[in-house]
């Protein structure tokens, strides 16, 4: 499967376990769900089963479930006021919102312990090809593909020296750019000489290197049932606090308004400082397959995730953690919200968050951020 489309379809069934887990708590309470819907805009698709509707919209930017009572100025038939949300008990009500969080917190975990236990992670390179890279990014042939290297093959020697680690073959590359190296592989049994001359590759710093346009095999190592819990779970608290202090920073009034300068001035900003929108993973899953495997897309997802999670947390509307808030002051001081007050502060998050997410795809179009 393309990887683009794995992550895309990552981020849909993420969608709709969050939605979902918001659904099955309403019902487990007894509260009406009359929608469940992936998508948002004109109706695709969709069938009805008992009293809900499920389908598909137009626009795949989320999905939502309609719970009858989410509004308290919603008319409900006097018969059924006792399954709405709002008239429920507190604590059925937390429950029910917080749900999706707790979901896409328990999918993020489950998905960075198939990292470690079921994939596996990469280990050391050994000297054995695992992949050519035909182009460079200006188009050209690489130098590996110019030399005749082909994935399966294994170095055992470079200019008269036997190569016992690929990070000294690697670091003796990188500073002859330009210049013709003379190697020998073995080739389903038979050694056969190749000469590859390095291209050339700037980096940040302005130091030129040697490139090949080549990967070395790393065998997958995998952990064991137990032991991939202990690793698995400080791993997932780490994204969670990594991606609370990203929040952070990106949420910075001070970084979105720099942002908007480097828009303006045509500036590359920070990768730890700019949002990247679902564009920009998707048009890197290639890359980030190439250069981590399928343990780094199962880690892209992990990540979103985590990120769709902490996002809901944030205690307005039209987040899940504002509608927890709201019922946490009804239950506080036995008055009902007023939606038509808190209606203008949703709709200036949207807009907010609107704006954020065209920065990002601005960046993700004219200035992709780098794969690792």
């Amino acid at each position: 499967m393309n990887a683009g489309l794995f992550i895309a379809i990552g981020i849909l069934i993420a969608v709709l376990f969050h939605e979902a887990a918001h659904f099955v708590a309403a019902k487990a309470f007894g509260m009406k769900a009359t929608e469940f819907f992936a998508g948002f805009g004109p109706k695709l698709w969709s069938f009805r089963r008992g009293e809900t509707e499920y389908g598909l919209k137009l626009l795949p930017l989320g999905g939502y479930v309609r719970i009858v009572g989410m509004h308290p100025g919603e008319e409900v038939d006097p018969a059924e006021e006792h399954r709405t949300y709002r008239g429920s008990p507190y604590w059925q009500k937390t429950v029910v919102v917080l749900a999706g969080i707790v979901a896409n917190l328990a999918l993020g975990f489950v998905l960075i312990y198939s990292v470690f236990v079921v994939v596996g992670l990469p280990g050391d390179a050994n000297t054995t090809v695992a992949m050519v890279l035909e182009v460079d990014e200006d188009g050209d042939p690489t130098a590996a593909a110019s030399s005749g290297l082909m994935e399966g093959d294994t170095i055992v020697g470079y200019d008269g020296v036997t190569l016992e680690e690929w990070a000294t073959f690697r670091e003796y590359v990188r500073a002859r750019p330009g210049v013709a190296i003379d190697i020998e592989i073995d080739r389903d049994g038979a050694l056969v000489p190749l000469t590859i001359t390095p291209g050339e590759r700037e980096l940040e710093d302005g130091e030129t290197i040697g490139y090949m346009g080549l990967a070395p095999d790393r065998p997958l190592e995998r952990l064991g049932v137990i032991e991939g819990l202990s690793v698995s779970w400080p791993a997932f608290t780490e994204q969670v606090g990594g991606t609370v202090t990203g929040l952070a920073r990106l949420l910075n009034p001070v970084n979105l308004f720099g942002l908007l300068g480097d828009i303006v001035s045509g500036d590359t900003p920070a990768p730890e400082n700019r949002p990247t929108t679902v564009v920009g993973i998707v048009a890197a899953g290639d890359e980030i397959q190439q250069s981590f495997g399928w343990s780094g897309l199962l880690g892209v997802l992990a990540s979103l995730n985590i990120v769709v999670a902490l996002f809901n947390l944030i205690p307005v509307l039209p987040f899940d953690g504002g509608h927890a808030a709201i019922a946490l002051y009804q239950k506080l001081t036995g008055k009902q919200a007023n939606f038509d007050r808190l209606a203008p502060v949703a709709i200036g998050v949207i807009v907010v968050f609107m704006g954020i997410f065209l920065i990002g795809l601005w960046f993700d179009i004219f200035s992709p951020a780098p794969v690792g």
